[in-house]
């Protein structure tokens, strides 16, 4: 009886016991488990800040930055058969138009972005002096869009007014998505930042006013 007294005296002891190291580990693996969700959202946080940050930097940044040489595929310079460089045919008809219709700032303004981009592009949007302006006077160009929007005439198509916003939504949404992902940048830039301002500028050069008459109206 003694002997199976302490039998049953080291089982209970060692039920009691024992397992209290294992509940410990449980517990802690419990927590280190249940801490990943929390570094998983951590990080997620900290991701979007970035990504935030770089939006911020790439919308008010007053001049372009060009890319690095190594981030750069193909030749030295691009040919005239190249998307990037006859996709700049976009820009013509608002220039034309603008001129006939004596909005000269417009004119002027595109003539001077085409010119900039063009070089920008034939050399491969190479970070230097050429890419500081043209990326200065690309901004400028966007402004004065929606400086036309905001101030556009009473009796503008509702039609060509919605078409003006889409153009302004399609061009910075391709600006910054072809910077956060450069891998876009060579089918899209083309397409959201040749084209569309293209469509955009001519839309304004036959319905809108000078800018500077149509501030002056509302003041």
């Amino acid at each position: 009886m003694r002997v199976v007294g302490r039998r049953m005296c080291v089982f209970v002891i060692g039920a009691v016991v024992l397992p209290a190291p294992t509940r410990s580990l449980t517990v802690r693996g419990f927590v280190s488990r249940s801490s990943k969700p929390w570094r998983k959202l951590k990080s997620a946080r900290s991701d979007g800040t970035n990504v935030a940050l770089r939006i911020s930097q790439l919308l008010f940044d007053p001049v372009g930055r060009g890319r690095e040489r190594g981030a750069i595929g193909g030749g030295s310079t691009r040919e005239a058969t190249d998307p990037m460089m006859f996709s700049h045919a976009a820009f013509v008809p608002g220039i034309l138009v603008a001129s006939s219709r004596g909005m000269m700032d417009l004119a002027s303004l595109q003539l001077v972005l085409l010119t900039l981009s063009l070089m920008y592009h034939r050399n491969r949007e190479v970070a230097g002096r050429v890419a500081l302006v043209e990326g200065s006077v690309a901004k400028a160009f966007f402004v004065y869009g929606i400086a036309q929007l905001v101030n556009c005439p009473p009796d503008i198509d509702l039609v060509t007014f919605a078409a003006e916003i889409a153009c302004s939504v399609v061009t910075v949404s391709t600006y910054v998505a072809t910077n956060l992902w450069p891998a876009t940048y060579e089918r899209y830039h083309p397409i959201g930042l040749h084209l569309v301002p293209g469509l955009w500028s001519f839309l304004v050069a036959l319905n809108h006013l000078p800018l500077y008459v149509a501030v002056s109206s509302r003041l």
